[in-house]
């Protein structure tokens, strides 16, 4: 198969502390993009400074500079930038395997059905080593209820998008960043409704958790952001009539009781955790068994040896994160009631 042209985007603010390391396993890829472009999205910091460093000796790196308008614009101003037939998104401070590209490219270019690919990832610290994975579902082909249900991609640095398809679903809506975040998950949801999506079935991402990211600073407000994104999503493919919004709410619910007793902020959890119960009463309970367990296993990891760096650690191989057997079922369900492909019409830009 003759190689496809693949341009990697990266929008970055205030990025010095890791924009290093994610552009360095970018251009280390064994399968280099034809593209690399960064967005320096109004930076105070060196972060403008420390691309320029690595464009001096990687000459497919382009640095473009604008005012700060927020992640969506820059994303979508590397797009425009581009010439390449795919476009793969990375954040810049997350990290890619060196074998990201070679895996995740090729599947798209064997079936032309599939709007997007996808890996699994692992979630790093600021020293690049490994808390743990991220989930595992397993969705492949049409996918679009079952992404209105969970967000299988995870994050917006797991997803590599066949241009068209992209602009067909009118790129990265800026409607999201009045909600504070979700675009990529509203993108993908976009793209799931016309396409097939392709699982690729290795961690091949290393996703950073900082305490200063949204969803950590503000876990109510990233429940508002996906439930957001579900909403708009199922309004305009007319699925109004399905349980997925009342599961998707309780669920989303549950992920911000979680966070919020990570930090040990208990004052938002009794009512957020009342309201998830409200919506899905067997789905909390079975939840929370697995929510416990999870963290049991993973404290006890931690506790026995030194977590290794996200690049030590085998892609294929990973823990398996336990999923509650009724997600399981309802993950199932859902496969079997996936629509065909719906024509959306592109939302404001």
């Amino acid at each position: 198969m003759a190689r496809l042209s693949v341009t990697a985007i990266m929008p970055a603010y205030n990025a010095a502390a890791t924009v290093g390391a994610s552009l360095k396993s970018v251009v280390s890829q064994t399968t280099p993009p034809d593209e690399i472009i960064v967005v320096d999205d109004g930076s105070t910091d060196e972060t403008a400074a420390i691309v320029r460093a690595v464009a001096d000796e990687h000459p497919s790196v382009m640095l473009i500079r604008q005012p700060n308008s927020g992640p969506v614009r820059a994303r979508n101003a590397a797009i425009a930038a581009s010439r390449s037939a795919f476009i793969a998104p990375i954040d810049a401070d997350d990290l890619w395997h060196p074998t990201y590209l070679e895996q995740m490219v090729p599947p798209l270019g064997l079936n032309h059905s599939a709007g997007f690919s996808y890996c699994l990832y692992r979630v790093i610290d600021g020293n690049d080593r490994v808390l743990h994975d991220g989930g595992n579902f397993g969705c492949d082909g049409r996918a679009l209820l079952r992404h209105l249900l969970v967000n299988f991609v995870g994050n917006g640095s797991c997803a590599v998008f066949r241009r068209d398809a992209l602009l067909a679903a009118g790129g990265y809506d800026p409607r999201a960043e009045e909600w504070g975040g979700a675009e990529d998950y509203l993108l993908q949801l976009r793209i799931a409704a016309r396409s097939e999506v392709v699982r690729v079935g290795r961690f091949l991402v290393g996703y950073r958790r900082s305490p200063m990211s949204f969803s950590a600073r503000a876990p109510f407000a990233a429940y508002i952001c996906r439930v957001n994104a579900v909403e708009t999503v199922m309004a305009e493919c007319g699925l109004g009539e399905l349980d997925i919004l009342r599961w998707a709410r309780s669920d989303a619910r549950r992920v911000a009781a979680a966070k919020y007793v990570m930090q040990k902020d208990w004052s938002e959890v009794p009512r957020i955790a009342a309201c998830a119960i409200l919506d899905d009463p067997m789905a909390s309970a079975l939840d929370l068994g697995i929510r416990l367990r999870n963290l049991a296993a993973r404290r006890s990891l931690a506790s026995a040896t030194a977590s290794p760096t996200f690049q030590e650690v085998d892609p294929i191989h990973g823990t398996d994160a336990r999923v509650d057997p009724l997600l399981r079922r309802r993950l199932s369900s859902l496969a079997l009631r996936e629509p065909p492909s719906i024509q959306l019409s592109a939302g404001p830009r």
